[in-house]
């Protein structure tokens, strides 16, 4: 099992920074066509919404990886008041089990709403892109930071359980 993970966690974490470095080059290279246009007095069609959703691309997949690295920004104060290793581990696993069930919620909610917008046909505005795409994306992301999430959950539970 912890070889079929380690598997998912490098083919997963290789096609988030693959797919975050290509949604960066995208923006930096449609800013640079923007502007240059501008300087000279016209306009590219279609390409204002592009940087928007590459943005919402890298916030997305890049949130799945502050996931799984725990680098996410936290205030932790409960560390201040609770001494007790153990009580502190009970709080991250119920904190861990929350957040793990709030995200599966989005998840199945992102994906309900993709399934809608392509049975609709809905796209974007001067892309033409089908808006399902960016909820599946969402969608995938929820999915990865689900299996982190549950992985911290395990693991934490295994630290609990050998501290008799």
């Amino acid at each position: 099992m912890n070889k079929l993970l380690s598997y998912f966690d490098k083919g997963v974490e290789k096609i988030i920074n693959l797919l975050a470095t290509i949604s960066m080059v995208i923006i930096l290279a449609v800013v640079f066509l923007q502007v240059v246009a501008r300087k000279f007095h016209f306009s590219i069609g279609g390409l204002e919404e592009l940087p928007t959703y590459m943005m919402l691309v890298v916030t997305w997949l890049t949130a799945s990886m502050l996931v799984k690295k725990k680098n996410q920004i936290s205030l932790n104060l409960i560390n201040v008041f609770i001494k007790n290793g153990k009580i502190l581990a009970f709080i991250k696993i119920f904190t861990y089990i929350v957040v793990d069930i709030s995200i599966c919620i989005l998840a199945y909610l992102m994906y309900n709403l993709a399934m809608y917008n392509f049975s609709m046909n809905y796209m974007t505005s001067s892309l033409r892109m089908p808006y399902g795409l960016l909820m599946l994306l969402v969608c995938f992301s929820c999915l990865v930071m689900i299996v982190y999430y549950t992985k911290d959950i395990i693991t934490t539970a295994k630290e609990v359980k050998q501290w008799k």
